[in-house]
């Protein structure tokens, strides 16, 4: 990939949490169940030129993991039951992380690995 594309394009709805540490957004490629396989990678791509070594899928689907993998981008899922009670998700998934965790998006973790091989 060559020119302002090889650096891809950042997911959307984009928005630090906590900035460097925690981070959210739409899944890459959207939201729609059939969504642009080009524009997943592409927003697969930023997240590593950016610094992404992970990410960390709440979804209750497995969406978008096999396409982490083949592009290589470690990737966590903790799925958020679409109704009823999520604090067994939510206590798992904070206990994944550690006062050294390096910096997290909530579909992604970024800068280092988030307690992730």
């Amino acid at each position: 990939m060559k020119g302002k594309w090889a650096a891809g394009i950042p997911p959307r709805n984009f928005t630090w949490v906590i900035k460097d540490r925690l981070a959210v957004s739409e899944r890459p490629g959207g939201f729609a169940p059939n969504h642009r396989k080009v524009r997943r990678q592409e927003e697969i791509i930023w997240l590593q030129v950016q610094g992404f070594t992970a990410v960390v899928s709440l979804l209750p689907s497995s969406h978008n993991l096999q396409a982490y993998q083949e592009q290589e981008l470690p990737s966590i899922h903790f799925p958020l039951p679409q109704s009823g009670d999520t604090r067994a998700v939510q206590i798992t998934c904070s206990g994944s992380s550690t006062a050294a965790s390096p910096p997290v998006s909530a579909c992604w973790s970024t800068r280092r690995s988030w307690g992730i091989g």
